[in-house]
């Protein structure tokens, strides 16, 4: 097992290990002890072979520095993170080009392991990016940048690529950007989650050169999800131009709430260009095509 920090990031670890046959060995853990930072610049970088246990116990602050991060990152396979401890990124990074914002929380190649409990809250940029994963639930977790009020573009909830066999079951997100962001990912289930104050569940953005796992999002399921304060209720974005396939989608059984910012329950949109991250729509599609009901969802594509 290794466990790394940078310099500015605070750990109090402990490790056990115990002996014996393969099938009696017990796990060993590992507690993150996160510590408030007062530098300009706090990060972390957990990586674990296989089969271990982690805490976030306490309250971790992290500082401002231009990097392209994540602040955190989690690797490995067989791991149990939980806890009910608070990273706090100190909010919203204002976007622009002499600006680098980090990611938040990311998963990079988690395997058969489970994420749960603690809270990740004001987000300088996207939240929890979970990137070539594999057979993982993450429960239970609070992502909290309502401290954004409605300014705080591009705090993603949670962004999916090139995963397959994840559930996000169980969560509470409050944000200023997709909720869920479906860039690519197969076998996806999003159920019973929260989400506030953003812009909806999403696949796409969805676009690239051609159709691969990068740019291919199937068999995803959307069920029993709350979508509260909200632009959008469910929706498919996609790049003008560039190449993808969604297939075996299914949203059953969700419910937008109709509040006043609502624009509708279900929609497709075509994106043209990008400008620093951020898509325009294009005059020929004019945004979305709101279709149904409001009310509950359910049926598939």
């Amino acid at each position: 097992m290794k466990i790394s920090s940078a310099a500015f990031a605070t750990f109090a670890v402990v490790a056990a290990a115990a002996h014996g046959f393969p099938c009696c060995v017990k796990k060993p853990k590992v507690p993150f002890k996160f510590s408030s930072s007062s530098s300009n610049s706090s990060r972390a970088a957990a990586h674990s072979s296989e089969r271990s246990h982690h805490s976030v116990t306490g309250t971790t602050t992290f500082g401002t520095q231009k990097w392209n991060g994540p602040l955190v990152t989690l690797s490995g396979t067989n791991l149990t993170l939980k806890g009910n401890g608070k990273l706090d990124g100190q909010g919203y990074w204002k976007q622009g080009q002499q600006t680098t914002r980090p990611v938040f929380f990311q998963m990079h190649k988690v395997i058969h392991s489970t994420v749960s409990s603690f809270t990740i809250m004001n987000a300088p940029y996207r939240t929890f990016s979970i990137v070539d994963s594999m057979y993982t639930t993450i429960s239970g977790l609070m992502l909290d940048s309502r401290a954004g009020n409605g300014v705080a573009t591009n705090t993603d909830g949670f962004d999916l690529s090139c995963n397959d066999h994840i559930t996000i079951t169980g969560n509470t997100i409050y944000n200023q950007d997709d909720c869920l962001a479906m860039q690519s990912s197969t076998n996806t289930f999003f159920t019973n989650n929260h989400c506030y104050n953003s812009h909806g569940i999403s696949v796409g953005s969805l676009g690239g050169s051609a159709v691969d796992r990068t740019t291919t999002v199937s068999g995803l399921t959307v069920q029993g999800n709350h979508i509260h304060d909200s632009d959008n209720g469910l929706r498919t974005k996609t790049i003008i131009g560039l190449k993808g396939l969604v297939t075996d989608v299914k949203f059953i059984d969700n419910e937008p709430k109709r509040e006043e910012r609502y624009r509708g329950p279900l929609g497709l949109q075509q994106i043209q260009g990008w400008l620093y991250g951020c898509g325009h729509e294009s005059s020929a599609e004019h945004g979305r095509y709101c279709l149904g009901p409001y009310g509950h969802s359910h049926g598939s594509v």
